[in-house]
């Protein structure tokens, strides 16, 4: 699937289309996410 072809695809009625191409260029971000239980009685 490519740009240049999606909306001859998107013509013949499918629900959804899935292009990698739009995120192959983007530049990542490093994220991260810390859960920490103060639930368990021995929280601060």
């Amino acid at each position: 699937m490519t740009l240049e072809s999606v909306r001859a695809i998107a013509e013949t009625g499918v629900d959804a289309i899935s292009v990698g191409s739009l995120t192959h260029g983007a530049r990542s971000l490093g994220v991260s996410l810390e859960v920490v239980d103060v639930g368990s009685g021995g929280g601060r």
